[in-house]
């Protein structure tokens, strides 16, 4: 509940002071150490199952906005997601940060008239959308997917 949300908050924060004085290592005790579990040298605040879970649902939702037209919630669905793991590192990390890009980039695109962005075109963010989702989903190393000889490659 709340108590356990604000513990992880302060676990957090301890983690980034530590990191920031050069302390890269610490062993967790107690019935909350696997959830907040050491992970390269960055204590995680969510299990990774969640992370894949919340990825992929990022991504179905911004194909169900796309399908519908509605940008906005494409938008706000980004924000929600980046409040949750604008912070998160852990064995999803490059998949998080580049699906983040590619959400920002799926809303300049769709704000701009489908510029921008080539070679993506319009029809070629929810495949792309879908591909980043089964790896994800599927537990794949990261490696930027290719849907008809179509990348999206972050700057």
């Amino acid at each position: 509940g709340e108590n356990l949300e604000c513990r992880y908050s302060l676990l957090f924060s301890v983690a980034r002071h530590l990191t920031s004085w050069g302390i890269h290592s610490l062993s967790l005790a107690g019935r909350h150490a696997s959830r907040a579990a050491h992970a390269q040298g960055v204590i995680r605040l969510m299990p990774d199952s969640d992370a894949i879970d919340d990825l992929v649902s990022l991504l179905q939702r911004a194909r169900a906005a796309h399908q519908a037209g509605d940008f906005a919630a494409l938008d706000a669905a980004a924000d929600k997601y980046e409040a949750a793991y604008g912070e998160y590192e852990g064995d999803l990390t490059e998949w998080v940060h580049y699906t983040r890009d590619f959400i920002d980039c799926w809303v300049d695109a769709a704000n701009h008239n489908w510029q921008y962005h080539d070679p993506v075109t319009e029809a070629d963010w929810v495949p792309l959308a879908e591909a980043i989702a089964q790896s994800v989903a599927e537990g794949r190393t990261f490696a930027v997917p290719e849907v008809n000889g179509v990348r999206f490659v972050r700057d």
